[in-house]
């Protein structure tokens, strides 16, 4: 068979599998709510956990992690696809997280699908990707820090309410990281700019 429509199969699929939204059907089937609506509006484990709890975060980091290390393990360890396109799936399926098809291209932020297809393709970046995350996780409280900070741009930042917010009371407020969203410390979600 072709090597090339092999890997663009491979590919698409990748897209396809990363486009299923594991936060979005864990909300609906555990509480009946749209996790979009709740918390920073994302479908990832972060989200989940805040809302759903901890253990239902959990099982949505490992299917997000899932849906990028199997198909891109199935591809490099069993079918053999070329290595050009290995790189190829694991973007694929990092943007099938963020833009998936099936919830009108509003996914997670990618950490966990990214993070999988880290660990598959290159398992010591995985590791030091691992160690040196850890402390700025533990430290900032935020999972996607340097995904809100550098990728997604401050443009995202420039909420009306948040020169009112923080006057009130800088001490009980926590930035959510990506979104218009503030939580006290009492772990309340309130919507500040719909988007």
């Amino acid at each position: 068979m072709n090597e090339t429509l092999v890997s663009t199969t491979f590919v698409i699929g990748s897209y396809a599998v990363g486009s299923i939204p594991f936060g979005l059907l864990t909300g609906k089937l555990i509480k009946g709510i749209d996790i979009r609506e709740y918390g920073s509006g994302s479908t990832g484990a972060t989200n989940v956990a805040r809302t759903c709890g901890t253990l239902w975060g959990l099982l949505v980091l490992m299917l997000d992690m899932g849906k990028a290390a199997m198909p891109l393990s199935l591809a490099i360890y069993i079918i053999g696809a070329p290595e050009w396109s290995h790189p190829f799936m694991g973007i694929a399926t990092i943007l099938g997280h963020v833009y998936p098809i099936f919830t009108s291209f509003k996914g997670g932020k990618g950490v966990a699908s990214g993070w999988a297809a880290l660990i598959v393709l290159s398992p010591w970046a995985g590791l030091a990707a691992t160690i040196s995350a850890g402390p700025i996780i533990a430290v900032t409280r935020y999972v996607s820090w340097v995904h809100s900070r550098f990728w997604r741009g401050w443009r995202r930042h420039s909420c009306p309410g948040i020169p009112r917010l923080l006057s009130n009371n800088l001490r009980d407020l926590r930035y959510s990281g990506s979104s218009c969203d503030y939580r006290s410390t009492s772990g309340q979600y309130r919507k500040v700019n719909q988007r």
